[in-house]
């Protein structure tokens, strides 16, 4: 073996314990930020992290409150895709507050997320301008959450699924004018049917000119069907 061979295998087992080290201090960091996975609470875990630091080992399953917890700095990133990179899943079927959870949230990919437990969606992701696309919100199926204001300032949302049922009084998701087709009538479908009601409320959803003028005056009437008055 000649003296260049030599040196090429040294640095190559070189960077190779260098890895495996550094591999080893990466997940030791995240066994005890996640208590080996353990970890239930999550308010502000991540707030004002860089998305390079976020390579979690463990699922994130949070029962509690998720205040802040995903207001990442830094360059836009593919959440959804680096959770699936890292083999884990994020599990909010627990979370009982999401009040600003993606505040100002630096990625432009979310995975679904379970609000089935939580009352209040308000401000959720209040000013999340990166965001694009949100695989899926799952709601109650009874349409008693407030959420009037999640999507302040949302201006980048394109992609959007809604599971369960919508029954806020005021929806408004007219700061979204980039919204498809196929969300704006996901939102549609998960309108709670108040076509039965005789309290005498008048129902509104706001979704705003721009998204309005995306629709047919057929699949308006879906809505209207229901009970509700579109803005």
């Amino acid at each position: 073996m000649s003296v260049s061979e030599k040196l090429t295998r040294i640095a190559e087992n070189t960077e190779r314990v260098y890895q495996a080290g550094k591999q080893k201090g990466h997940k030791s960091f995240w066994d005890i930020f996640q208590e080996n996975g353990a970890a239930k609470s999550y308010a502000y875990a991540f707030s004002r992290w860089n998305p390079d630091a976020f390579y979690p080992c463990h699922d994130i399953i949070a029962t509690d409150s998720l205040t802040q917890t995903f207001s990442f700095r830094g360059a836009t990133f593919d959440m959804a895709e680096r959770l699936r990179e890292c083999g884990v899943i994020l599990d909010t079927s627990g979370c009982t507050g999401f009040s600003w959870s993606f505040f100002e949230c630096a990625s432009n990919h979310l995975p679904a997320i379970d609000t089935r437990n939580a009352s209040n969606l308000d401000n959720t992701f209040y000013n999340a301008t990166k965001v694009v696309t949100i695989d899926k919100i799952i709601l109650k199926s009874d349409g008693s959450q407030t959420f009037s204001t999640p999507f302040s300032y949302l201006d980048s949302l394109e992609n959007i699924t809604f599971e369960g049922c919508i029954g806020q009084n005021g929806f408004k998701i007219s700061n979204s004018t980039r919204l498809t087709h196929d969300s704006l009538m996901s939102i549609i479908g998960a309108l709670k049917d108040y076509s039965q009601s005789t309290d005498g409320t008048t129902y509104t959803v706001t979704l705003g000119t721009a998204n309005l003028a995306k629709l047919t005056d057929a699949e308006k009437e879906i809505a209207t069907a229901k009970g509700w008055i579109l803005k």
